[in-house]
């Protein structure tokens, strides 16, 4: 996503003393947990959109971040972590 297009927006609640530190650059990093009622929305390149139960997330291994870039060759990778989100379709 070099061209400068927005690849992902997450929205969610805070409390508004941790915003005020964020927006004041005291506070630079965000710490969630996912217990299953957390919900992802993905859309897809034909317009087709739907929501995901998120059911946890952690950053890829080195291991496996060389694995996903050589199994998806077709994404363009940067060197930022790949993160994995285990994900579930809504019922």
């Amino acid at each position: 996503m070099g061209d400068g297009a927005v690849g992902m927006i997450l929205k969610a609640k805070i409390n508004s003393k941790y915003l005020d530190d964020i927006l004041a650059g005291r506070k630079t990093q965000e710490y969630r947990q996912f217990n299953g009622n957390d919900i992802m929305e993905v859309t897809d390149e034909t317009g087709r959109i739907k929501q995901l139960r998120i059911k946890g997330m952690e950053e890829a291994s080195k291991d496996l971040e060389r694995g996903v870039k050589t199994f998806h060759k077709d994404i363009e990778w940067s060197n930022e972590a790949i993160m994995v989100i285990r994900v579930e379709p809504i019922k």
